[in-house]
């Protein structure tokens, strides 16, 4: 009996030992993913990492490059906030890009000596501000964040967040309806588009021509996954998984966090048959619509 309660003592230590060193008690549980979404918030300060992602697909992680840091500058629960953020980025300069043209240009037989490319760090910058957390009708992709000062007070646009209402028709109801504001009337022009592209563009944004026979609340239908689901998230600087609500409208999937105070849309991801031929054929627009994944969120 004594043997036996000696082995038995040397393997709970040994269990203990083991559990402690990986870091959790036996006592200890991990939150459930329900209640770290339910109490992620935010206030001045705050700060959010968003990746870009092309028809859902991420693109590859880089620790400085094509993730927008943002800061919150102001922050009223449900109503209002203000957005400042920065992006570092990389282009080849011009005068590769004509380099290397003019060196792959040799006649039949000969190798041509192309040289690598030159990049230079280009650095944008600029701030957002909405008043329509409570009632927004639509979000603002990041990609189409124009720099500088920008405020959309008045316009219901809720830049990454699901509104409040929304959300909680959304939960309740399994139903909602969100459409796109891809950029205003004042960034088409500067944009110039043909009229085909912005037809296919008014589409993706909810906005019908005459005489379409799709209704404007069938492109902006928002439904529900029936379970729950769950998202990898950094949050205050630890991997942890947060719940979350999956919808999916006509033009693009959703994964929002489960937080009725704070509905971030933690990702989304276009459709790419929702954009049509007319979209798919210009590859620039392409590389312009794109979704987004946020990474990280410190509060």
């Amino acid at each position: 009996m004594k043997i036996y309660n000696r082995v038995s003592s040397f393997l709970l230590t040994g269990s203990l030992l083991l559990t402690i060193g990986s870091g959790c008690l036996p006592w200890q549980q991990e939150a459930p993913a329900a209640e770290t979404a339910e109490v992620v918030d935010f206030k001045a300060g705050s700060t959010i990492t968003v990746g870009q992602n092309w028809f859902g697909i991420t693109t590859p992680s880089d620790p400085i490059y094509g993730k927008r840091q943002i800061v919150i500058d102001d922050w009223q629960t449900g109503l209002s906030t203000k957005l400042s953020w920065t992006l570092k980025s990389r282009e080849e300069t011009v005068e590769s890009v004509a380099a290397r043209a003019a060196a792959s240009k040799v006649p039949v037989g000969q190798i041509a000596k192309i040289p690598d490319p030159v990049y230079v760090d280009i650095d944008t910058e600029g701030s957002i501000t909405t008043d329509a957390l409570g009632n927004a009708e639509r979000i603002l992709l990041p990609a189409y964040w124009p720099t500088g000062d920008y405020d959309v007070n008045g316009e219901q646009n809720s830049l990454l967040w699901l509104s409040k209402a929304q959300y909680d028709e959304l939960v309740t109801e399994r139903e909602s309806h969100i459409a796109l504001g891809l950029f205003d009337s004042s960034l088409q022009n500067v944009l110039n588009f043909g009229s085909n592209v912005t037809s296919a563009l008014d589409k993706l944004q909810g906005k019908l021509a005459d005489g379409d026979s799709t209704s404007n609340t069938d492109i902006t239908k928002l439904t529900a996954a029936e379970d729950w689901g769950s998202y990898e998230l950094l949050v205050n600087g630890v991997a942890t998984k947060v719940r979350t609500v999956k919808a999916s409208s006509k033009l693009a999937d959703y994964v929002v966090l489960a937080n009725p105070e704070n509905p971030l849309i933690l990702k989304v991801s276009i459709k790419p048959l929702s954009l049509g031929f007319t979209m798919l054929s210009s590859m620039s627009l392409v590389k312009s619509l794109a979704g987004y994944t946020i990474n990280s969120v410190s509060y």
